[in-house]
């Protein structure tokens, strides 16, 4: 996985299509690791290759693109339904 290059993406287009698609794949990515899947990574890879090639011969990401591109993970859903994300955040108030 080329994780150097979807960084680049997500910084240099902040678009809605390629923060999407690189925070998919990026979560796909961990999901597989965890899951021992060969059969994700190869879909995980093919992934990639599309956001990259896209991107270096257009500089943007479509909406056509974003739709091919999940319809990739469609087979994964119930596996990434079954994991439990935690957003933890701290804060401080400013007095007023």
């Amino acid at each position: 996985m080329n994780l150097e290059t979807l960084i680049q993406i997500k910084d240099k287009d902040s678009s809605y299509n390629a923060k999407r698609l690189v925070s998919q794949i990026l979560f796909a990515s961990e999901l597989s690791s965890h899951a021992n899947n060969d059969a994700f990574s190869s879909v995980i890879d093919k992934a990639i290759s599309l956001l990259c090639d896209a991107y270096k011969n257009s500089k943007c990401v479509s909406n056509a693109l974003r739709s091919h591109i999940e319809k990739l993970f469609v087979p994964y859903i119930e596996l990434a339904k079954a994991v439990k994300v935690h957003c933890v955040a701290h804060a401080h108030r400013n007095p007023l």
